[in-house]
């Protein structure tokens, strides 16, 4: 026994310092695990959809995100919706030019008469969310945001949208600072009307953040490969999350809760005093006027039926 005690005592010894190394190791690792959570983001989820929404980029203007090598924020913002399931996606980018383009094909004669494309399929969009524009400011430190209400008023022109004091909030990127100012906004795709606006913010301190339950795939995998993507990425998550509390004040149904459309005259014809009267006529109605209903919707038509 004497033989074997000092390898005894040695084999011991490399035990105690094994768990020792591990005690110390463990809470390593938790707390290591402790920070990836405070880092994660998860994207709100609605139990319904509130409506149908086309989310929107600039049409004219500086690309700023062709400098920084990202995706336009239209297909960023499209994938924090696509999660959320808060609205029914329409596009109204790239993918409905060709849809434009296959359209004009079959009025042209070009494609099969049985092919199915043609007026009346087009899903009309309830709501617009404009991400706020960014452009190349004068300032070499950093791109500057054009205001919300220039970017609205090329989509939209309308004084209830050009002259909205709530559509003049800025926004900015400083690629040197690594932060982002951005702005998000909902506008009633019929009238016009901005129903929600709320801002969004992302720093530096943003780049390690991941977001819960989502892979590398689409605008967020893009983003997510450089730290100023992740930093503008950060900022427009912030303002989603934002404008996602002022959801449920949208109505149940954007379409019946705006006027009906105003319809054409496409005949000669005669406005009368009632639906019934046959004989008494208010005035003549002359061919491209236009008729705004007021009462019973039933007794007008327009030009599709």
């Amino acid at each position: 026994m004497r033989k074997y005690g000092n390898n005894v005592v040695m084999l011991i010894a490399v035990i105690a310092l094994t768990v020792a190394c591990l005690q110390v190791t463990v809470p390593s690792a938790v707390a290591s695990q402790s920070k990836s959570d405070q880092n994660s983001v998860e994207i709100p989820v609605c139990s319904k959809s509130f409506g149908t929404l086309a989310v929107v980029d600039h049409r004219e203007g500086g690309q700023w995100w062709l400098e920084l090598n990202l995706s336009p924020p239209s297909v960023l913002i499209t994938d924090y919706v696509r999660i959320s399931g808060c609205f029914n996606l329409v596009d109204r980018s790239t993918a409905f030019n060709f849809s434009e383009e296959e359209r004009q094909l079959f009025a042209s004669g070009m494609l099969r008469p049985d092919s199915n494309v043609g007026l009346g399929q087009i899903i009309a969009a309830d709501y617009f969310m404009v991400a706020a524009l960014v452009g190349q400011n004068k300032d070499e430190h950093g791109i500057g945001v054009q205001p919300v209400r220039d970017l609205l008023c090329d989509i939209i022109p309308s004084n209830k949208v050009c002259n909205n004091p709530l559509s003049r909030l800025p926004g900015s990127i400083d690629t040197n600072k690594k932060t982002a100012d951005v702005v998000l906004q909902i506008v009633d795709a019929r009238s016009s009307a901005i129903v929600a606006t709320m801002q969004g913010h992302g720093t530096k301190r943003d780049v390690g953040f991941r977001i819960l339950g989502n892979g590398d795939s689409g605008g967020i995998g893009i983003y997510s490969k450089t730290d100023m993507g992740k930093v503008i990425a950060k900022a427009y998550l912030d303002a989603y999350i934002n404008i996602s509390e002022q959801f449920r004040s949208l109505p149940k149904s954007a379409r019946e809760s705006n006027p009906v459309q105003a319809m054409e005259v496409i005949r000669p014809a005669r406005l009368l005093a009632n639906p019934r009267d046959t004989n008494q006529a208010v005035r003549s109605l002359d061919v491209g006027m236009l008729l705004y209903p007021t009462g019973n919707r039933h007794i007008l038509k327009n030009r599709h039926g």
